[in-house]
């Protein structure tokens, strides 16, 4: 089994940033899971910086991104000239590894937040599984937010030591 574990780029305005990181870590698992025989069971998680609407999200969930998607979008850069993310054409955008969410596989869709500071609550955070051989038989609740809050207005605070909340899946092999 690979286990893989990752943090992308957390700047809001670079998403084309993140969807580069994803592509390369997407594209960089295929090789190591699928470089034998038999391919190896996936797990991947980590802190994507990326809500279930980001491209990200959708290269992951369906192994490409639609051209159209406001991601793709060029920005123009600071000074007024040019654009400044560089993303190949969206055709290229895309892997072969068949990825479920936990939670959304689990529960029918993403949990309501991951993350819950003063300035922002959201889905930032994720367990996607290699659905051929793996499935998700549980995952843990996000604890309420009145429980989070118990100690602090938001997260970190004494009771919850990070901003993000903790992810918990039980999986089954296929």
């Amino acid at each position: 089994m690979a286990v893989v574990n990752t943090h992308l780029y957390s700047h809001k305005d670079f998403p084309d940033t993140k969807l580069w990181q994803s592509l390369f870590l997407l594209r960089a698992v295929d090789a190591f899971v699928n470089r034998a025989r038999e391919s190896l069971p996936l797990l991947l998680a980590g802190d994507l910086n990326s809500g279930p609407e980001s491209s990200v999200y959708e290269l992951l969930a369906t192994q490409a991104v639609n051209p159209r998607h406001p991601d793709l979008v060029p920005r123009v850069a600071a000074n007024g000239f040019g654009a400044t993310n560089v993303l190949p054409d969206a055709r290229a955008i895309t892997h072969r590894l068949p990825l479920a969410s936990a939670y959304a596989a689990v529960q029918g869709a993403e949990p309501e937040f991951t993350n819950y500071t003063l300035g922002f609550r959201g889905v930032l955070d994720y367990v996607w599984f290699d659905s051929t051989h793996l499935r998700c038989a549980a995952v843990a609740a996000i604890p309420p937010v009145a429980a989070l809050t118990r100690a602090g207005d938001a997260l970190p605070n004494p009771q919850f030591p990070s901003d993000h909340t903790a992810l918990v899946a039980d999986f089954l092999f296929n």
